[in-house]
């Protein structure tokens, strides 16, 4: 049943349970349903790899209020197809979300950075409408990254990533330093043991549970050294929040390891208060990235 707020509801069910946590601020994960629709190639570039338009019953491509040129697009990649969304005008910005979420808990914010941006939003594989896969592994989630900047020819994105999100900006802007033109992350994580005791303790026993690899990824990565931080050279921004689910200790190592970064701390919120459908996340990008590059 999907309630009037948008969240998914299964009941008293453990998952039921689990899956109110939708809205709930420091709540570690949520579940994220998505049904997955008709698709036409739209074009194929140089590599192979296939962009598709999403097409409804009524044969339409975009959403009511939509410009031309935006919508719900698909794209294969790394051999993954993944779904996203693109938006506005402007400079582009790629914005990827957390574990067991999707690219909508950025609507809200995508509708303020859209008067500057162009916005890439894609659902990570295995999440949302991206096609499922039985392992996750970040490299690969990172790799998936870098041939969609590549297949669509963005020059220089700027990359925002929540969460596993910033894991993979992370790891993407360590092993492409030329390729973005700044890099923010959210409560990112660097080791398994980036994260507090009690949300650790709930991924392990939800692993037992869920039958996708989502909870079993993060007791098993990252592994993000000190190397791979100190190669990133973009512009880099560290956030967290003030009651985050990560140790406050590795969100100030990465700021201090990757060279330059600044560090901002969200007075009073969790890991998701900030970002999921709120705006907050999108006053502090315009703050901190320039219009034009």
């Amino acid at each position: 049943m999907i309630t009037k707020r948008g969240a998914v509801s299964t009941g008293n069910s453990l998952p039921g349970r689990f899956a109110g946590m939708r809205r709930r601020e420091g709540a570690p994960f949520c579940l994220s349903f998505a049904n997955d629709g008709p698709v036409r190639v739209i074009k194929r570039n140089s590599e192979g790899d296939s962009v598709y338009r999403k097409k409804t019953a009524l044969g339409k491509t975009t959403r009511p209020g939509r410009k031309k040129g935006e919508g719900n697009m698909y794209i294969t990649v790394n051999g993954v197809r993944l779904y996203y969304e693109k938006t506005g005008a402007g400079r582009p910005l790629v914005m990827v979300h957390c574990n067991s979420m999707d690219h909508k808990i950025f609507r809200r914010a995508v509708k303020t950075l859209a008067q500057r941006f162009t916005v890439y939003c894609p659902d990570s594989r295995d999440h949302g409408k991206s096609e499922k896969v039985k392992t996750l592994h970040y490299k690969d989630m990172a790799e998936d990254m870098f041939r969609f900047i590549e297949a669509l020819g963005l020059e220089k994105p700027a990359f925002y990533g929540f969460s596993d999100g910033g894991i993979i900006g992370l790891l993407l802007a360590g092993e492409h330093p030329d390729l973005l033109s700044a890099l923010i992350v959210s409560g990112a994580s660097l080791r398994p043991d980036s994260t507090k005791d009690l949300p650790l303790r709930f991924f392990r026993l939800w692993s037992h549970v869920d039958r996708s690899d989502k909870m079993r990824i993060m007791l098993r990565e990252p592994d993000i050294t000190d190397e791979m931080l100190r190669r990133i050279r973009v512009p880099t921004f560290v956030t967290a929040g003030e009651r985050d689910v990560i140790k406050p200790s590795h969100t100030r190592h990465i700021a201090e390891t990757v060279p330059g970064a600044e560090l901002k701390i969200f007075s009073g919120a969790g890991h998701t208060g900030y970002i999921v459908n709120s705006t907050k996340i999108a006053s502090y990008i315009l703050s901190v990235l320039p219009e034009n590059g």
